[in-house]
């Protein structure tokens, strides 16, 4: 890990060493450090959904269009987290089949194999050979070849790897899973995990079509490379 200061890993958590109640409040925490997120209205659409008598519902004026957060204040928020109905709530959340099949993937050595796919120039290949590539994102998958990031280029490439599970931020792994469950199938990393790629995969581009089959990238070009999230 050199190259890397202490402050850089002070995040890193294990989900093995969290009971449900500390999983709890970090992800309320968090939940609370996101307002006013749009996102949250997703979370608050699918919580009064399951409890449409829960009193905290009064804190929104119009409810016709379902719950907006943009409408409440930021005490009103934290009365929403905190109340026993989003309790039980998230606790339902971390018990549907979504969440159980991301914490699946852990395997008995406490790793998990993560996938990211990306859409790159022809200069991304030169530069991977050249060791000029340092980061490869946060923003991961738990599932091959699931979620794209980068406008439009002629090649996509599948990057493999596999890391330990402490070095997932899994408060906000969880909550992306609460909020978008198999659409997304997403891993966040702490910032400046190291990383190092077991496979890369690649197609281009053809008419505005991707090639039907994968090619792979001589492994040699990264190997024995680290890289960082």
């Amino acid at each position: 890990m050199s190259g890397l200061k202490l402050i850089d890993l002070i995040n890193e958590e294990s989900i093995k060493k969290m009971d449900k109640e500390m999983l709890l409040k970090k992800l309320k925490i968090s939940l609370i450090n996101m307002f006013v997120n749009t996102d949250l209205n997703i979370l608050l659409d699918s919580f009064y959904s399951e409890y449409p008598n829960a009193e905290t519902k009064k804190y929104f004026e119009d409810f016709s269009y379902g719950p907006d957060v943009s409408d409440i204040d930021k005490n009103q928020f934290v009365s929403i987290m905190n109340s026993s109905e989003m309790t039980s709530f998230l606790n339902n959340q971390l018990e549907s089949p979504s969440i159980k099949n991301l914490l699946s993937k852990i395997k008995s050595d406490g790793t998990v194999e993560i996938y990211r796919s990306i859409t790159v120039d022809r200069d991304w290949f030169d530069n991977l050979k050249n060791k000029k590539i340092k980061r490869l994102g946060v923003y991961w998958s738990w599932k091959e070849g699931n979620s794209v990031y980068g406008r439009n280029r002629d090649y996509k490439v599948e990057l493999f790897s596999k890391i330990d599970e402490k070095y997932i931020n899994w408060t906000q792994t969880i909550i992306q899973n609460i909020f978008y469950g198999d659409v997304e199938d997403e891993i966040t990393l702490f910032k400046n995990t190291p990383i190092r790629l077991s496979k890369i995969l690649y197609k281009k581009s053809i008419e505005n079509r991707w090639d039907l089959n994968y090619s792979e990238i001589n492994p040699t070009y990264f190997k024995n490379d680290i890289f960082y999230s």
